[in-house]
């Protein structure tokens, strides 16, 4: 079977559906992208005033020019299978020819599909839908009766996420993510817990304030200076995640405030052998079981249940393990197969 994917160039989801499918013995090819750098800030003041080409010309040239050449790789490699992971990035004029080329196209849902403007457009030349938020089945199924719907997380890819015994967890409490207010709240809070009872703290994410001008730092140092302390601003790649996971007695796992479902760290976390600290996700209960699996923490009850785990590696050991192991069968592979219907 050949597949084709098309994918945003984010986290490690493209790489590792890629690879997994690879694996079950089909023939892979991918075009992943990313949304354009923006430009600086002289460029935009200028396109508002007239001057050179408009900010939204400039995504959309950039749009194009991708959906162009994609098409292009599509119909030289002339799939079986056709999976596109959100697809909002693909211009509109390039569908029917994606559609022509590919035996049968794929959808895969990355978030909820209220959150992407443009999913109406893919969905008219999708001949099957996984969503990663069930709760997208009913409407789903009602607008678009005769497609094929379903649903599946995205997992952990066990060659990235996995336990590592005779690693040293030498980090108390990690956090990897970008800086959403409801994540720089509760972090300021921990970052202050941290100070306060000399534990090590390490947050990744980039985003924290705007590395080009000194006195973003500045602000954000004024604002949250606890924070500041143990902050990279630097992102990390998947297999990073991976090591920071593993060296960590407890990784937080801090929701985006403006989403309803659960991220993927909730897979990844347990699958590195690592105690995870959780925000209140009804939807995980599914999956895991607060309090044998993970810790679920709510408002100011999280510097004493940090307080109580830290302080008792048993206690640790005995909730890492059990997650670790019921989380083992979520893998990538479990989505290939679904969106295959291998």
């Amino acid at each position: 079977m050949k597949v084709f994917i098309i994918g945003p160039d984010y986290i490690n989801f493209l790489y590792s559906l890629e690879r997994t499918i690879s694996s079950l013995g089909c023939e892979v090819s991918s075009s992943s992208y990313r949304h354009p750098v923006k430009r600086n800030w002289l460029k935009r003041k200028l396109s508002n005033l007239g001057v050179g080409p408009s900010n939204i010309d400039y995504v959309n040239k950039y749009q194009c020019n991708y959906s162009d050449t994609t098409t292009e790789m599509v119909k030289t490699f002339a799939p079986d299978v056709l999976i596109i992971l959100n697809g909002d990035f693909l211009h509109e004029h390039c569908l029917p020819e994606l559609s022509k080329y590919s035996k049968r196209v794929v959808l895969y849902t990355l978030d909820a599909i209220y959150r992407f403007t443009g999913i109406n457009k893919i969905l008219s030349i999708a001949n099957k839908v996984v969503c990663m938020d069930e709760r997208d089945i009913a409407y789903l199924k009602q607008k678009y009766p005769l497609l094929d719907v379903s649903s599946c997380q995205f997992g952990y890819d066990p060659e990235m996420f996995y336990p590592d015994k005779s690693v040293v967890k030498d980090v108390d409490i990690s956090f990897i993510g970008a800086p959403t207010n409801n994540r720089k709240k509760i972090l300021t809070q921990v970052a202050r817990f941290a100070h306060e009872n000399k534990f090590n703290l390490a947050v990744y994410g980039t985003g924290y304030w705007d590395k080009r001008y000194w006195w973003k730092k500045r602000a954000f140092v004024k604002k949250y200076g606890y924070l500041f302390d143990y902050c990279s601003n630097n992102n990390v790649s998947a297999e990073q995640a991976a090591e920071i996971y593993r060296h960590s007695k407890i990784c937080l796992n801090i929701h985006i405030e403006d989403h309803d479902i659960i991220n993927n760290r909730c897979f990844e976390i347990p699958a590195c052998g690592s105690l995870m600290f959780c925000d209140v996700q009804p939807h995980l209960r599914k999956y895991l079981r607060p309090g044998l699996d993970y810790i679920e923490y709510g408002g100011d009850e999280i510097e004493s249940l940090l307080t109580e785990y830290l302080s008792n590696e048993n206690k640790r050991d005995l909730i890492l393990s059990s997650g670790c192991e019921r989380i083992n069968k979520h893998t990538v592979e479990k989505l290939a197969r679904a969106l295959l219907d291998i």
